[in-house]
């Protein structure tokens, strides 16, 4: 028996080795189902790269949503699990989870100074981008450094790191 158990318990741990590797990823689109229930919240992004001034918002802390969709959601972070944040723009930044819980990150909607238009136009890297292309615009008011900083979400998506 205990030559049986000796054989077994590599097995075993190749096989949850195996299986954490194969978990799937979760999908969380940015739409009406998916933040129905989360707080809104307001802060300012200051300095705000995009907008060169500080930049007044309404918002969606980061842990809400994820708290809101996630089962789990601490034991995923102690996994290992990164988000992958899909933008409309096809830029798709990544971070480790346990990185950005409780870090303050606000998924911002809207500018609060920008009345119906939610943002107000503006130029990255000489390219215009209107309301609709900052959409939802990832920041952290208190400078969390090295932190994604993508706008354009459409998309949060977990998987278990390498």
């Amino acid at each position: 028996m205990r030559r049986l158990a000796l054989l077994l318990l590599p097995a075993l741990g190749l096989a949850s080795v195996a299986a954490a590797q194969e978990a799937p990823a979760l999908g969380i689109p940015l739409n009406a189902e998916t933040l129905r229930g989360v707080p809104v919240t307001t802060g300012v992004f200051p300095a705000d790269q995009l907008y060169k001034r500080d930049v007044r918002v309404q918002a969606y802390r980061l842990d809400d949503v994820l708290g809101r969709n996630v089962a789990d959601l601490a034991r995923l972070a102690a996994a290992g699990y990164t988000v992958t944040f899909l933008c409309s723009d096809g830029y798709a930044p990544r971070a480790k989870l346990a990185d950005l819980l409780g870090r303050g990150g606000l998924l911002a909607f809207a500018d609060a100074e920008a009345g119906e238009a939610r943002w107000a136009p503006v130029s990255y890297r000489d390219k215009p981008l209107n309301a609709e292309a900052v959409g939802n615009y990832l920041n952290w008011p208190g400078g969390a450094a090295r932190k994604p900083v993508p706008w354009g979400v459409v998309t949060l998506e977990l998987k278990p790191g390498n």
